[in-house]
């Protein structure tokens, strides 16, 4: 299988170092933006409860200073939230139940390719 470059945000940014780090043939560049090191020791570990409660979208928009910094594009900000409420609900409850057991920043040496990594500056897992 030929190696590909992925760029990937957030969720998909998780399943992208994994892929670098367990299967490093098929992975030849990443750049990931506010992508961490997976949800464990987070706070999304309620989101599960508020977003059955809500509803995705709601939640969404409830919390979207978590998402766009002040000023973004309303136009945007509305965007994010349709697209995101296409979203199957389950799937998104099965992904963040297995993703807030999962932490692997002791385990990043295992990705030997080129590594771009874009995450705001909120963001207190990243060191300086």
């Amino acid at each position: 299988m030929q190696k590909r470059s992925h760029r990937r945000n957030s969720a998909g940014g998780y399943v992208a170092q994994h892929l670098a780090m367990t299967q490093p043939g098929r992975v030849k560049s990443l750049a990931l933006f506010a992508a961490g090191t997976g949800l464990r020791h987070t706070q999304a570990t309620g989101w599960l409860e508020k977003v059955e409660k809500e509803g995705l979208r709601p939640f969404l928009a409830r919390t979207i200073a978590d998402h766009f910094p002040p000023g973004t594009n309303p136009k945007l900000v509305g965007w994010f939230l349709d697209e995101a409420a296409k979203n199957n609900t389950l799937y998104i409850a099965r992904f963040i139940g297995l993703m807030t057991t999962l932490e692997w920043s002791d385990s990043l040496n295992l990705i030997r390719c080129p590594t771009l990594v874009v995450c705001g500056g909120g963001d207190d897992r990243i060191s300086e």
